[in-house]
């Protein structure tokens, strides 16, 4: 007997049906965003959905609309993850999410993906940095994406006459799961569900006396609604195995900084522990929350799931055996990537973030 894992039984409960898998192989959502004319912000595809490419206003975005939206459906949001100026690149990296989720989901949801910019020499925008609020008149990035959001969430209804929860199920893999976990600490009202993989290494905590980005110390934080955020995190095995070291190409762009000796050094580290990586973290920020919370990345993962679960929020901390941050070859050892080993999990996570959703339906208190 073949056992179905039981967010395929709750798939068939919600929606009643298994759905073909919209965005196929050969189907490529890119090619219907970098065709559209300029003044032209939507297109519909038969028997796939509408896909919208909004360029104009504070925050560029796509959103992909399915052909069928179920009131029962959460929005899924994930930002862009491709640090380039180039247009096709940014638009093929960030088409991503919306065949990722159409892909791991039978029954295709609503995609929002915000293109927030980046640029060498700017705050760190993709990462929220805490440089983007010295003009923060301009460079309120949460502000400008829960904007997005309230705007995708009513051109759903405009497409499809469904109007979906307000809450929205928040994906980020590597540079996107640090936009995420910092979003939140912005706008945790917005979340029901955030998945972050890859980031494992700067995970905020409420902590008064680490400042922004890795704590909250002077911060107005809603903690009773941050509370209420279904949390999951996942790392690789070896996530550590591929290290920064001093970065002579790009004028030391990617170099990784310390306190040693009580001098700011520049020091070979873990590639993507974003604690040590001085334009998404401030040097001594990144030093005092390594201090408190365990210098080790794995130790420091640990210590702050426990944290978390202790205080009584819904937060797991995976560990994937065999796993690497990426696809890597590092002195001729092959590693495979986490990204993809993790889909079963988000897939149930979204089932169950919908869940509430369909009892509310039901008329259900649970």
């Amino acid at each position: 007997m073949i056992k179905i894992k039981w967010y395929k039984k709750l798939e068939e409960m919600l929606f009643g049906r298994e759905n073909i898998r919209l965005v196929r192989d050969d189907f490529d959502p890119a090619k219907i965003f970098l065709d559209m004319k300029d003044d032209e912000t939507e297109r519909k595809v038969e028997g796939v959905g509408t896909f919208c490419y909004i360029k104009d206003g504070d925050m560029p975005y796509l959103l992909f609309v399915p052909e069928e939206v179920f009131n029962i459906d959460r929005l899924v949001v994930e930002a862009n993850n491709c640090e380039s100026n180039d247009r096709e690149e940014v638009i093929r990296q960030a088409v991503g999410p919306i065949r990722r989720f159409s892909n791991i989901l039978n029954h295709p949801v609503p995609v929002l993906v915000p293109l927030i910019p980046s640029e060498m020499g700017k705050p760190y925008y993709q990462q929220l940095s805490p440089d983007m609020f010295y003009e923060k008149e301009i460079n309120n990035i949460p502000d400008k994406v829960n904007n997005v959001i309230d705007k995708a969430l009513d051109k759903i209804k405009e497409i499809s006459g469904v109007e979906l929860d307000n809450k929205v199920f928040m994906n980020g893999y590597s540079s996107s799961g640090v936009f995420a976990q910092r979003f939140a600490l912005f706008h945790p009202e917005r979340i029901d569900t955030l998945v972050v993989g890859g980031a494992g290494g700067s995970i905020p905590v409420l902590d008064h006396n680490i400042e922004y980005p890795l704590g909250i110390k002077g911060m107005d934080i809603d903690i009773e609604a941050y509370k209420q955020i279904k949390f999951k995190y996942y790392i690789g095995e070896y996530e550590t195995v591929n290290m920064a070291t001093k970065d002579t190409k790009n004028n030391g762009y990617n170099d990784r900084k310390d306190i040693v000796d009580g001098v700011v050094k520049t020091v070979d580290r873990p590639m993507h522990d974003m604690s040590y990586f001085p334009r998404s973290v401030p040097v001594y920020t990144g030093h005092a929350y390594r201090e408190k919370y365990g210098v080790d990345l794995f130790d420091r993962f640990s210590t702050i799931t426990g944290l978390y679960r202790e205080s009584g929020f819904d937060f797991t901390g995976t560990v994937v055996r065999g796993r690497a941050h990426k696809n890597l070859n590092i002195n001729g050892k092959k590693y495979r990537g986490i990204n993809e080993s993790f889909d079963d999990v988000i897939e149930a996570a979204y089932y169950k973030s919908v869940l509430p959703l369909r009892n509310r339906e039901l008329g259900h208190s649970r």
